[in-house]
C-alpha cells in the first residue's frame, strides 16, 4: 500500500518546529513587516497540512476494517492546506518585492485560481475514489506535485524580475532554497515517498524568519532592541493596553554588555523580583528601558516605588551615574511611537543621579518642543527666503566716536501659529542639534538685507548690519556661495553685512575658519568675535584670525565694576585690541555707569538696554540719521 512508503517523523518534528515558531513570533517581539500576516498563515497551514498528515496516517495504521471516510477528508485537508501554503508563498515574495499594484492585483488573481482549481482536483479525484471504487486509479493523480511546477516557476519568475528590489543576499538564498525543495521533492517522488513533503515546505519559512522576521532578543543581556520596544507601545497601543515604564541611563556605559558581569545580573534580576511579566529593552548610549503592563500589577505606583528603593540600594554599591525617568503610557506618545525622543527630552531637565516621575507638564513641554522642531524643520525645508515666521529684530549700536547710531546687530525671532513668539533661547539649540539653523540664518540674512537697502532708499546712514553664523555653518562647503549670492541678490554693498562669530575650542577649526573670513572679507564683509571674555579665549589663535571687532561680553561689564583691578584688567584687553587695530565692542551697556566705565575702557561701539532693547528692525530707521546731514556736518 502507498501508505507503507510513509514514515511520520517528518510531520512529527513539523508539528513541533511550527508549534515553537508560533511561539516564538507571537511572544518574542518578532519583526514585523508588511507580509507578516501571510508569514503567520504560512506557518499555521504548515501545521495543519503537518498535523492532518500525521493524524491521517495513525487512523489509518489502527484500523483494522473498512477505512473511515475521516481518513479521506483528513488526506484532502492535508493536501489543500499545501496548495493554500504555495499561494501563501507568492503572495508573500510579491509583497517583499513591493510589487506594483497592478501585477499584484493580477498575481493575486493567479493565486486564488490556481488555489480553486487544485483544490477542486484534489477534492474531485479523491471524491471519485471513495464514492466509485472502480476508478481508485484517479486518487493517483499527482495534484501536489503538478501543482508545485507553476508554483515554484512563479516564484522563480518574482524573485528574478523584482532582484533589485530585494536585498541580494536575501533573494539569492531564497532562490537557492527553493530549487532545494524542488529537488527534494522529485527525488522523494521519484521513490515513491511522501514522507517528508511538509517537511520541505518548512525551509522557505526558516529561511524567511531568519531574514525578515528575526527575533530581536540578546540572550546575553535578557534585553530586547529599539525595535521591539517600539512594536510593543504600538501593539498595546492598538489594544487599549496600559503600560508602566521605567527608564535607566547609564552615564559611563554604551552598551549593557560592557557592564560588569556582576552589575549586569544584579539590573536584570533587581526588577524580576518586583514587576510581574516586565520586559526590559535596551536602547543605545547606556539606557534600558523596563515595561511592565497594568493588568499584572495591580499597583503600579507601588511597584515603581520598589523599584527606586531597590535601584538607590544598587547605586549604592556600584555609585554608576544615572538617570531614571518613571512614567506610564500616553496615549499622545503611544500613537506616533513616540517614547524615546520624549524620555532624551526628560533626561536633558533631570539632574544627575536622580529619578524623575513624568508629569503633565513634561507632556506639555514636550508637545511644545515637538511642534517648534516640525515648524523649523518645515521653514528649513521650504528654504523660502522671506517665510513670514523668521521674524528680524535688532538692537541698535552707538558709535562713540560718532556719538551716533550707525550699526546695529540682527537678532532672530520665531512667531508660530501655536506658540506665538519665540526668543532665541527657545529655538537656537533645537535649530542647531536638527541641522536647521543655516537655513533660518540665511532668511535672517535675506531679511536684514533687504531692510538695509530700504534704509539706504531712504537716505539713512547705516554703515553695517551685523549677523550670527556659528562655527558648524561656517564647515559647509557651501556657506561662502551662500552668503555671497543672498548678499547680491539683494543688490546692496557687501561691506553693509557683518558677521559675528563665537570664536571656536576645536584647534581643526582654525584654518577652516581664517581660510572663509578672508574669502568673504576679499568682498568687502567685516568680521566681529562675539562674546570674548567668556571663558574660553586663546589670544594667540585671536590675533591670527582677520578679525575687524571684537564684542566684550556682558559679563566683562560687570566684572569690570567690581574693582580697580577688574577694570584695568579689561581695559589692558581693549587697549591691547586696539593697539593691533581692532575696534572693541562692549555688550550689556545698561547704564550711565556702565556707559562711562567702558569708555574709560577704549570702547569704540556700545551696545546695551541703555542704548535700546531688541527691536523689530522695521524700526531701526528712528535710530539712524539722514545721510545727508552726516555729510554735511
Amino acid at each position: 500500500m502507498e501508505q507503507l512508503n510513509y514514515s511520520p517523523i517528518g510531520d512529527i518534528l513539523t508539528t513541533i518546529i511550527t508549534c515553537i515558531l508560533l511561539t516564538q513570533i507571537t511572544a518574542g517581539h518578532t519583526k514585523r513587516n508588511s507580509g507578516y500576516p501571510y508569514f503567520l498563515q504560512m506557518i499555521l497551514f504548515t501545521y495543519v497540512a503537518a498535523a492532518a498528515s500525521v493524524t491521517h496516517y495513525a487512523i489509518l495504521l489502527n484500523s483494522t476494517g473498512e477505512i473511515p471516510p475521516v481518513v479521506h477528508l483528513l488526506g484532502v485537508l492535508h493536501y489543500v492546506s499545501l496548495i493554500i501554503l504555495q499561494a501563501l508563498n507568492i503572495l508573500y515574495l510579491a509583497k517583499l518585492a513591493a510589487m506594483p499594484r497592478s501585477q499584484m492585483i493580477v498575481v493575486r488573481s493567479v493565486c486564488h485560481v490556481g488555489l480553486l482549481l487544485f483544490t477542486l482536483l484534489e477534492l474531485t479525484s479523491d471524491f471519485l475514489s471513495l464514492v466509485i471504487p472502480g476508478l481508485s486509479g484517479f486518487k493517483r493523480i499527482p495534484v501536489t506535485a503538478i501543482s508545485f511546477i507553476p508554483f515554484i516557476a512563479l516564484v522563480l519568475w518574482i524573485l528574478y524580475t523584482y532582484r533589485s528590489r530585494i536585498v541580494r543576499l536575501v533573494y539569492t538564498r531564497l532562490a537557492i532554497t527553493y530549487l532545494f525543495c524542488a529537488i527534494v521533492l522529485g527525488v522523494q517522488g521519484s521513490h515513491g515517498q511522501t514522507s517528508f513533503t511538509t517537511a520541505i515546505y518548512l525551509l522557505p519559512i526558516l529561511q524567511l524568519i531568519h531574514f525578515m522576521h528575526p527575533t530581536p532578543f540578546d540572550a546575553n543581556s535578557g534585553t530586547f532592541d529599539e525595535s521591539a520596544f517600539k512594536a510593543m507601545i504600538a501593539a498595546s497601543y492598538k489594544k487599549r493596553e496600559k503600560l508602566f515604564l521605567a527608564c535607566l541611563r547609564l552615564y559611563d556605559y554604551e552598551d549593557i554588555l560592557t557592564l560588569s558581569d556582576s552589575m549586569r545580573y544584579d539590573i536584570h534580576h533587581f526588577y524580576s523580583d518586583i514587576v510581574r511579566h516586565g520586559e526590559l529593552f535596551k536602547l543605545p548610549q547606556g539606557r534600558l528601558i523596563l515595561v511592565f503592563r497594568e493588568k499584572y500589577n495591580k499597583d503600579p505606583d507601588q511597584v515603581m516605588s520598589r523599584l527606586t528603593e531597590s535601584f538607590s540600594s544598587l547605586y549604592e554599591h556600584y555609585h554608576a551615574g544615572f538617570q531614571a525617568v518613571l512614567m506610564e503610557s500616553v496615549d499622545k506618545l503611544s500613537a506616533r511611537n513616540d517614547y524615546v525622543r520624549f524620555i532624551h527630552f526628560v533626561e536633558e531637565r533631570t539632574a544627575s543621579n536622580s529619578f524623575h516621575r513624568v508629569t503633565e507638564q513634561d507632556i506639555t513641554d514636550y508637545t511644545r518642543h515637538r511642534y517648534i522642531v516640525k515648524e523649523l524643520g518645515d521653514i528649513a525645508s521650504k528654504m523660502d527666503l522671506e517665510d513670514p515666521r523668521v521674524l528680524v529684530y535688532c538692537q541698535p549700536v552707538y558709535n562713540v566716536t560718532t556719538r551716533i547710531y550707525d550699526t546695529a546687530e540682527a537678532l532672530m525671532r520665531i512667531r508660530l501659529p501655536e506658540t506665538g513668539l519665540l526668543f532665541p533661547d527657545q529655538f537656537i539649540s533645537l535649530a542647531e542639534s536638527h541641522g536647521y539653523i543655516h537655513a533660518l540664518s540665511l532668511i535672517l540674512l535675506n531679511k536684514t538685507c533687504r531692510t538695509i537697502k530700504e534704509l539706504l532708499e531712504q537716505d539713512k546712514l547705516i554703515r553695517r548690519i551685523s549677523v550670527n553664523f556659528s562655527i558648524e555653518q561656517l564647515r559647509l562647503d557651501n556657506f561662502c556661495d551662500d552668503v555671497i549670492r543672498v548678499i547680491r541678490a539683494n543688490d546692496i554693498p557687501f561691506e553693509k553685512i557683518a558677521v559675528e562669530l563665537t570664536e571656536s575650542q576645536n584647534e581643526t577649526d582654525f584654518n577652516m575658519v581664517r581660510d572663509k573670513i578672508n574669502h568673504l572679507k576679499e568682498y568687502g564683509i567685516t568680521f566681529y568675535l562675539d562674546d570674548f571674555g567668556t571663558g574660553y579665549s586663546n589670544m594667540e589663535r585671536i590675533m591670527e584670525l582677520p578679525f575687524d571687532i571684537i564684542k566684550f561680553d556682558r559679563s566683562m561689564v560687570i566684572e569690570s565694576a567690581q574693582s580697580r583691578n577688574s577694570e584695568f584688567m579689561v581695559n589692558t584687553f581693549a587697549d591691547m585690541f586696539r593697539k593691533l587695530n581692532y575696534d572693541v565692542l562692549y555688550e550689556g551697556v545698561e547704564d550711565e555707569n556702565d556707559e562711562a566705565r567702558c569708555i574709560r575702557m577704549l570702547a569704540g561701539y556700545l551696545q546695551g538696554y541703555k542704548y535700546s532693547r531688541p527691536i523689530d528692525i522695521t524700526g531701526l530707521g528712528d535710530f539712524l540719521s539722514p545721510r545727508s546731514r552726516v555729510a554735511h556736518h
